[in-house]
């Protein structure tokens, strides 16, 4: 029996395979969307790895009644449903308006031992059919009351302002003086120039002239 001869691949399906895997995040088994922050979206660096700092910034948001339901350490990725801004919670009403956001959120590597979140908090603005739905999204503004929770979780990874830090020679343990005594403490002779019993010191200011002829 006669085998059919399968159809030869083009090339052209290849690198439509190849852009589309790149179009994913350049990794297809990534859990991410295929989509950027938004311009509004605030960066914050975190002292810990990729997996552990997503894990602690999702911790943090639900702390502030942000509902993040879905967590991906591995690949650095974080979202919440579409939420009612007031209460936090999960609602079923069409995300129509700035009282209905969503959130999400991106972790990278950053220095060693630190890693980068990105956060965006949105809302649709309209319903238009004809448009992607990503072209209907709108930072929430900063103003509102969930965008200044978001803010507060976002300010426990920055750091402090108005804090300068101690120069670079600050940590160094203080010179002591011989006998132990701190900086800044009178010099000490050494004990064959101390004052004996009985006997005045030799001060160069004290010491009697020496004859400069005979008499």
């Amino acid at each position: 029996m006669r085998r059919s001869a399968r159809p030869p691949v083009r090339p052209s399906a290849v690198v439509g395979c190849a852009l589309a895997a790149q179009l994913a995040g350049c990794n297809p088994a990534s859990t991410r969307p295929s989509l950027s922050p938004l311009p509004e979206a605030r960066t914050v660096e975190i002292e810990a790895k990729v997996p552990q700092a997503t894990e602690r910034m999702a911790k943090e948001l639900r702390a502030q009644r942000i509902p993040v339901t879905r967590v991906e350490p591995r690949d650095g990725w974080f979202e919440t449903p579409w939420f009612d801004a007031e209460s936090g919670d999960s609602t079923a009403a069409p995300p129509l308006g700035a009282g209905v956001v969503k959130l999400r959120g991106w972790v990278g590597p950053g220095r060693p031992k630190h890693s980068e979140a990105t956060v965006e908090l949105v809302y649709r603005d309209r319903v238009d059919p004809s448009l992607p739905w990503r072209e209907l999204e709108r930072a929430v503004p900063s103003d509102a009351g969930v965008a200044k929770r978001v803010g507060e979780v976002l300010e426990i990874f920055e750091p402090r302002k108005g804090i300068e830090p101690l120069p670079a020679d600050s940590t160094a343990p203080a010179r002591r003086a011989p006998d132990g005594r701190g900086p800044g403490a009178p010099a000490v002779r050494p004990d064959s120039a101390r004052a004996r019993p009985g006997i005045a010191p030799a001060d160069a200011d004290s010491a009697p002239p020496r004859p400069t002829g005979r008499p």
